[in-house]
């Protein structure tokens, strides 16, 4: 009988301590919902940060072109897109990558010229000084004539 007793009470205490520890583990989670989502924004937004770091050094790697760096980071172009206009500063690292590489080549047209490399310097003048660009000019003879078609096209918003 006594046997009897003890297992019973034991039976009813083990039930009372898992009623007691279930509350107590739903407290919890109703205590940690809002932490694993801030967690879960957290380690997306590490993500992303992380991504941009991948995507920036790998613009610096392929002199800022941009589809070379969006294959070796694994990034879309377009992603790269959305990151330039939603967040100014990474627009503006993507931009001073994009300035560096510009002053190497000025630094190598500018080496070029100074070794006197003849294309370097036919190169130079004709995209910075006037008198060296190219010249278009149409020379007509007296029997030369031009025809036109000319086709209009209507809107929808016409119709």
């Amino acid at each position: 009988m006594v046997i009897l007793v003890l297992t019973r009470l034991s039976i009813f205490l083990l039930k009372e301590y898992k009623k007691r520890d279930d509350k107590r583990n739903n407290n919890k989670d109703i205590k940690n919902m809002g932490k694993k989502k801030t967690d879960k924004v957290d380690t997306v937004k590490q993500r992303i940060a992380k991504n941009k770091k991948k995507f920036l050094k790998a613009l610096k790697e392929s002199f800022g072109i941009i589809g070379v760096a969006s294959k070796k980071a694994n990034i879309s172009r377009e992603t790269f897109y959305q990151w330039r206009r939603a967040d100014p500063s990474f627009k503006k690292k993507a931009e001073e990558i994009d300035d560096d590489f510009s002053m190497i080549v000025d630094d190598k047209i500018k080496k070029g010229i100074i070794a006197d490399d003849g294309n370097m310097i036919r190169f130079y003048a004709s995209r910075r000084m006037k008198q060296y660009r190219a010249k278009n000019e149409i020379s007509l003879d007296d029997d030369f004539s031009f025809h036109f078609t000319i086709k209009t096209i209507k809107n929808k918003k016409d119709e």
